[in-house]
């Protein structure tokens, strides 16, 4: 619903903004770091794995015979990156709650405030609708 990267919260006269713009590039900036450093380790280990029956062939490696190490690391900044994806959801995911549930309680104030407005409406109207039967009593009354 909310395609923005800007979530802003308005609570008495304050406003509360959960996310900036700058947060968001600087949160996706490092992401795309963490992918470029996960590419970059898996090119390595393709590169520094033997193929099948020794052959330099990239296109078939296998990565599982790479030094431990970097499969270590590339096992790691995997998981970082998956880490770092995951939590950039679930803050936008919040964010989106947070204010959805803002836009709520504020719709829930303003239902609030108008309904002794509205209630004294149809009490008037009710009014209108007796005088109208008195009118046309009368009315019936003058005609005989």
């Amino acid at each position: 619903m909310y395609n923005v990267h800007v979530i802003v919260c308005i609570k008495k006269e304050t406003v509360t903004i959960i996310f900036t713009i700058s947060e968001v590039k600087r949160f996706k900036l490092q992401i795309r770091k963490k992918s470029d450093q996960v590419t970059r380790l898996r090119k390595k280990c393709r590169k520094e794995s033997p193929g099948p029956q020794g052959s330099s062939n990239p296109s078939h490696s296998r990565p599982t015979s790479a030094d431990p190490s970097l499969k270590r690391l590339l096992d790691g900044s995997a998981r970082e990156l998956g880490s770092q994806l995951t939590g950039l959801k679930e803050a936008g995911r919040r964010g989106c709650r947070r204010a959805l549930a803002e836009e709520r309680s504020r719709y829930c104030a303003l239902a609030g405030c108008l309904r002794p407005v509205v209630e004294e409406e149809v009490a008037l109207w009710s009014e209108l609708g007796q005088i109208d039967e008195v009118m046309g009593k009368m009315a019936a009354v003058r005609h005989i």
